[in-house]
C-alpha cells in the first residue's frame, strides 16, 4: 500500500484549522469562548503562549470540525505564532474599536501572516458595547477592508452581538466551501439554519453588514429627495410670489383711476364700503 494511500483526506478535509491573531488585549480569548462555549467571561488577564480549542460545525449531512488557534499578541510570544499558523485556511485578525493602536497594527498583521502562509483573512473589529470609548469608527474599519480586499464585521464578545453572523459568514470562506458553488451571503444562511441558529436576532444579523451599507445609501436618497422636495416646494411658492405680483400689477393698471389720490370714483367706493351691511365689503381696498 503506498503512504498516500493509509491518508482519509476526506476526513482531513472536514478538519478546518483557524488562527486568531492580533495586539494583546483586543479580546481574542473572549471571542473564541463565546464563539466555541456560547458564554463570556470577563478575562482580566492575557493569554500565554498558543491555546487550542475546536467547534463542529454542521452542513450537508457532515460535520465539519473548526480547530481555532488562539494566540498570544505580546511581543514575546510572536515567535511561536508561525509554528502553529502552518495550514491554517483561515485567520481572524481582531482589533479593539476602543483602542487606536490595535487597529493601526492590523497592517503589521497581515504582513506577518503573508509571510508564513496565504489564506482568507477576516477584519474583526471588537467590543462595539464599548461605543462611548470608540476611538475607531465603523467607517474607517471598512475602508481598511475594503483596501486589503478583505472581508470586514464590528462585534461584541460581551453582548454576543453579530457573532453567530461573523462565525458562520466568515467560514463560507474557506477553501472547503470553494467547489460548492454557492453563493455566500445563502450558504451563510443555510449553515445558521442547519446549525439551529433561527432565532429572530440572529435573522436579522444575517445581512446586517450589507444591509448597513443600503441603508447608508437610502440615507443618502432621501436626504436627496428630501432637499429636492425642498427646492419644488420653494419653486411653487416663489411662482405663486410672481403670479402675485403679476396679478397685482395688472389690477392696478386696469384700474388706476381707483388708486389716484383725487379720484371721485375712489371717494364713491370707499364711501360706498364704509356704508355696506355686509361686514366684509367694509374693507376699502384703498
Amino acid at each position: 500500500m503506498e503512504p498516500s494511500e493509509s491518508i482519509n483526506y476526506s476526513i482531513i478535509s472536514l478538519r478546518q484549522k483557524i488562527i486568531f491573531v492580533g495586539d494583546s488585549g483586543v479580546g481574542k480569548t473572549t471571542l473564541i469562548n463565546r464563539i466555541n462555549n456560547e458564554e463570556f467571561k470577563d478575562l482580566n488577564e492575557s493569554s500565554v503562549g498558543i491555546d487550542y480549542y475546536s467547534k463542529n460545525i454542521k452542513f450537508g449531512g457532515e460535520e465539519l470540525t473548526l480547530q481555532i488557534w488562539d494566540t498570544a499578541g505580546q511581543e514575546k510570544y510572536r515567535g511561536l505564532i508561525p509554528t502553529y499558523a502552518r495550514n491554517a485556511v483561515l485567520a481572524f485578525i481582531i482589533y479593539d474599536i476602543s483602542s487606536k493602536k490595535s487597529f493601526e497594527n492590523l497592517t503589521e498583521w497581515i504582513n506577518y501572516l503573508n509571510s508564513i502562509e496565504k489564506m482568507p483573512m477576516i477584519i474583526c473589529g471588537n467590543k462595539i458595547d464599548k461605543l462611548v470609548d470608540r476611538q475607531v469608527t465603523k467607517e474607517e474599519g471598512e475602508e481598511f477592508a475594503k483596501k486589503n480586499k478583505l472581508v470586514f464585521f464590528e462585534v461584541s464578545a460581551k453582548t454576543n452581538e453579530n457573532m453567530n453572523y461573523m462565525l458562520y459568514r466568515s467560514i463560507a470562506e474557506l477553501p472547503y466551501f470553494e467547489d460548492k458553488n454557492k453563493n455566500k451571503d445563502k450558504l451563510t444562511e443555510e449553515l445558521l439554519k442547519e446549525n439551529g441558529i433561527t432565532n429572530d436576532n440572529n435573522i436579522l444579523n444575517l445581512y446586517k453588514q450589507n444591509s448597513n451599507c443600503d441603508n447608508d445609501n437610502n440615507k443618502k436618497k432621501n436626504k436627496i429627495n428630501y432637499n429636492n422636495n425642498i427646492e419644488s416646494n420653494m419653486k411653487i411658492e416663489m411662482k405663486k410670489g410672481e403670479n402675485k405680483i403679476e396679478k397685482d400689477e395688472s389690477h392696478f393698471n386696469t384700474n388706476k383711476s381707483l388708486y389716484s389720490p383725487n379720484s371721485s370714483k375712489r371717494f364713491a367706493i370707499h364711501a360706498d364700503k364704509r356704508n355696506s351691511n355686509n361686514p366684509d365689503n367694509r374693507r376699502c381696498h384703498c
